[in-house]
């Protein structure tokens, strides 16, 4: 199964907002507003849910210019997205035991994430 990302994604855990009152940090509204549109863009890529759980995802970035990034944090994004809808069941390596992150190149007309997810077959 193959779902794209189109546009930058946000990392979840920077500029995080910080309530004084409960001592609570939460993602920034950039994340959440992307956060609710990728949401609906992966529920329309996946109407076919997979036969066998996922064991592995792969994701390609296609950056929108050469600006450091941290991977990581972006693909964190990523996986929190998939549990959220559902395509996966937890992204801890108990359920997802292998991930893979590339950069393939700059693509500044169409910046984006390719996530492959593999099925465990049995």
């Amino acid at each position: 199964m193959k779902i794209i990302l189109r546009g930058t994604i946000p990392p979840k855990k920077n500029s995080r907002v910080i309530n004084f009152k409960t001592k609570r940090s939460f993602p920034s509204k950039r994340y959440q507003d992307w956060h609710k549109s990728a949401t609906v863009s992966v529920y329309l890529q996946s109407k076919v849910q997979p036969k066998h759980p996922i064991t592995a995802v792969s994701v390609e970035f296609y950056m929108p210019d050469n600006r450091r990034r941290d991977m990581t944090n972006v693909a964190e994004s990523i996986m929190d997205l998939l549990v959220d809808c559902k395509i996966i069941e937890d992204d801890c390596w108990q359920v997802i035991p292998m991930v893979q992150l590339r950069t393939i190149e700059i693509d500044k007309e169409n910046p984006r994430a390719e996530i492959t997810l593999y099925e465990q077959k049995n």
